[in-house]
């Protein structure tokens, strides 16, 4: 092997191995942790939430209420989530799911409650991303 080779290989080499440390770091584009700082993600990670709970609803109403429970804990301070111009439909997602909670771990599972979680249903899709 000539000089030029050897240093064209270790060239080629130390730039693999700096574009593999700076794809391993997590911090990159499209990574988790920045993905999950997106108004789109965190819109549809609150939307999933609320679907579960309402399929759990006619089946499982104590169900519900712990997913609705997760979902409150979840939010829990909205100041540092990515809301986006948001925050008042996040707010309001909060108040109806601590409600019904409450409702729910009672043991009444009512046509108001039902209203209710439709009504998060609703919120749910007014949040950025939603289809339709």
């Amino acid at each position: 092997m000539t000089c030029s080779m050897i240093r064209f290989l270790k060239t080629s080499i130390a730039l693999a191995m700096l574009v593999v440390a700076g794809c391993a770091d997590g911090n990159g584009a499209g990574s988790p942790e920045n993905d999950a700082r997106k108004p789109e993600v965190f819109a549809n990670t609150v939307r999933e939430a609320i679907a579960r709970a309402s399929a759990e609803y006619p089946k499982a109403p104590v169900a519900c209420a712990m997913e609705l429970q997760n979902l409150v804990e979840n939010l829990g301070d909205l100041s540092g989530r990515p809301t986006g111009d948001q925050t008042a439909t996040y707010e309001e997602i909060q108040g109806i799911a601590k409600e019904l909670v409450s409702t729910l771990n009672k043991g009444k599972a009512s046509s108001s409650a039902k209203e209710q979680l439709d009504k998060l249903v609703e919120l749910g899709n007014k949040l950025p991303g939603a289809e339709g």
